[in-house]
């Protein structure tokens, strides 16, 4: 099911979107490090099959306008018969030009409405303490904070904490 606001349409990736979600999830990891626990040159070698059969496992969703793809988040089910009732949210990232619309929320709720729509009870989701953006939206979509995980992150030698919040659905 796509939302649509305006011209924007949000729909969940399918295997003919995998160079856009590719091209932005490297464009993210290059120019945003601190925000993301993946590693920029391992996510780059990663092959195109790879890739394929990483949206086979989780929900990812990605905000365009027309053809041009603007932002995205992924939604990870616990794959255990004893946690499948919660899941994170990860990798949002909205292209510069569009930030401080609203769009990062939109894409933030949809996988939210997905994990209402399958009997998910809790979703988690991490920022990086510093970023007070990313904490403002999530706070808005309704998380709540619950911790601090001390030297999450390190890039070129230096630690970040991230800010671990959720919400029961």
């Amino acid at each position: 099911m796509a939302t649509t606001d305006h011209e924007i349409t949000i729909r969940r990736v399918t295997e003919d979107d995998v160079q856009a979600m590719v091209d932005m999830r490297l464009e993210a990891l290059r120019n945003h490090p601190v925000a993301f626990s993946a590693d920029y040159e391992q996510e780059l070698n990663r092959s195109l099959p790879e890739w394929k059969k990483r949206i086979s496992r989780r929900v990812i969703f990605i905000a365009w306008d027309g053809e041009a793809p603007l932002g995205m988040a992924t939604f990870l089910r616990s794959g255990s018969s004893k946690t499948n009732h919660h899941g994170n949210i990860f990798g949002v990232y909205v292209r510069p030009g569009y930030r401080s619309h609203g769009l990062g929320g939109k894409l933030v709720n949809r996988c939210i409405q997905w994990a209402r729509e399958n009997n998910i009870k809790t979703v988690y989701i991490a920022a990086a303490a510093t970023n007070t953006a990313a904490v403002r939206c999530y706070t808005r979509c309704g998380f709540s904070g619950y911790g601090l995980q001390p030297m999450a992150v390190r890039v070129d030698g230096i630690y970040h904490d991230e800010l671990l919040m959720a919400q029961e659905l």
